[in-house]
């Protein structure tokens, strides 16, 4: 059953432990956003993504929990897993960071989640390592991999302070997240045969499949500045969005790069179903 995405904070110690282990919030310049300058139109679009984004960050913190205990099922490296651990606290503060600017922005759009189907999570039945494997494929080489991707092109915009730094502290810690897998690789991969291969070829089949409503459809066209939509492209580069005509292509590019480092340890697709990702 679906229930509406809403956050809460505690406050008091928790928030002075969490505080200490994650600080950056305190380096952003909250308050600093004229709403004034943008269309209710622009505020309502930017602020449904900045919520989603919020989503999807708290949707990691589950996943990395879910790698985590797989990691320590598997008796992978102990400082691998402690890696990984510290990553959950990374998404915790991206969740935070995210909901603050819809906040800013006029307030989070409404959204459900089923939290019994929220994070990713391998079948059980599969042997420890299998389940490292599927989850480390999915969660960094990936999702984490395809949010780096796609986030680095952000930097470069002529954003606002407060966007712009929060940014920078989301894009310093995925660029970590994305090491993680490919540190896996180097530990583990050696070690699959052509079954296990030919399994997590499909994992990742699925997995960017999943990702393809990013590149499919339609992008706006963009006339004098505007797009389609009425949109200034200058008010979204200054919000932290890139417009659909460069964002679609973008993403195709980095999804299709994603694959190169799994090819190299034998985790493939087809050129049939590849054309049918990318096509």
């Amino acid at each position: 059953m679906g229930q509406l995405f809403e956050l809460e904070w505690l406050g008091g110690a928790t928030e002075h432990f969490f505080r200490r282990a994650r600080p950056d919030a305190s380096t952003v310049p909250w308050g600093t956003i004229d709403t004034s300058r943008y269309s209710p139109e622009l505020l309502a679009a930017v602020r449904q993504s900045w919520t989603e984004v919020s989503m999807n960050e708290y949707r990691a913190a589950a996943s990395f929990a879910e790698l985590v205990r797989a990691l320590i099922e598997a008796m992978a490296p102990l400082d691998m897993i402690g890696m990984a651990s510290d990553f959950l606290a990374d998404e915790v503060l991206h969740t935070e960071l995210a909901a603050r600017v819809a906040m800013e922005l006029g307030g989070a759009a409404p959204l459900e989640v089923d939290m019994d189907r929220f994070a990713v999570r391998a079948d059980r039945s599969l042997s420890a390592r299998q389940r490292a494997n599927e989850l480390m494929v999915r969660v960094c080489c990936i999702g984490e991999a395809f949010a780096a991707g796609m986030g680095v092109p952000a930097l470069k915009l002529d954003s606002l302070p407060m966007i712009k730094r929060i940014n920078e502290i989301i894009m310093a810690d995925e660029a970590r997240h994305q090491r993680l897998g490919a540190l896996y690789l180097e530990w583990t991969a050696d070690e699959w045969d052509a079954e296990e291969k030919a399994r997590l070829s499909r994992v990742v089949e699925h997995a960017i499949g999943g990702l393809r409503t990013f590149w499919s459809g339609t992008p706006s066209a963009v006339v004098d500045g505007v797009t389609a939509r009425g949109l200034r492209v200058e008010h979204l580069h200054e919000l932290g969005w890139l417009e659909s005509a460069r964002a679609m292509p973008l993403a195709r590019e980095v999804a299709q790069g994603l694959l190169t480092p799994l090819e190299r340890h034998g985790v493939t697709i087809g050129s049939e179903t590849r054309a049918s990702l990318f096509g």
